[in-house]
């Protein structure tokens, strides 16, 4: 499924709306059993992104990392279905990630280890479109889902 999203981008202090940088992004999900793969993807190069964004060179030793939604990052949202909980997901090009839960709308913030992340990988073919690919482990954050009125399990 591909899903067009739209860019947080505050202009800097001082600058007029001509400062703004045009850029698309969209992001395609699939999921797989327990796993679900997210891939944002930029409408220029990964050279241009370099030049005209903040897009930051991978980490050599990518992992957790606080105060990523504070710069460069892309975000994710899960929520169970009927539940005001969610999780949010924080993946920076560099490879960094982190994952929080919230009992509701930015409430009680804590981070989470489900789901777990497995992979964040960022592009690297500088003349390809600039691209974050993650994956997520959801099989313990998904047993968390009571089963719907109606459904049935496989002992039924």
């Amino acid at each position: 499924m591909l899903i067009a999203l739209q860019m947080f981008t505050p202009l800097p202090a001082g600058c007029a709306t001509g400062c703004a940088i045009s850029c698309a992004i969209s992001c395609a999900v699939s999921c797989a059993q327990t796993s679900l793969q997210v891939t944002y993807s930029l409408d220029m190069s990964l050279a241009e992104a370099r030049a005209k964004l903040a897009w930051p060179a991978p980490l050599a030793m990518p992992g957790r990392t606080t105060g990523l939604w504070q710069h460069t990052c892309f975000e994710l949202f899960l929520r169970q279905p009927g539940s005001r909980a969610y999780i949010e997901v924080n993946a920076a090009p560099t490879g960094a990630w982190n994952c929080f839960s919230f009992s509701d709308y930015r409430e009680d913030m804590q981070e989470t280890t489900t789901p777990r992340m497995t992979a964040v990988v960022p592009g690297s073919n500088p003349r390809a479109p600039a691209e974050l690919q993650l994956v997520l482990d959801l099989q313990d954050w998904l047993a968390g889902i009571p089963p719907r009125s109606g459904a049935t399990t496989e002992s039924e």
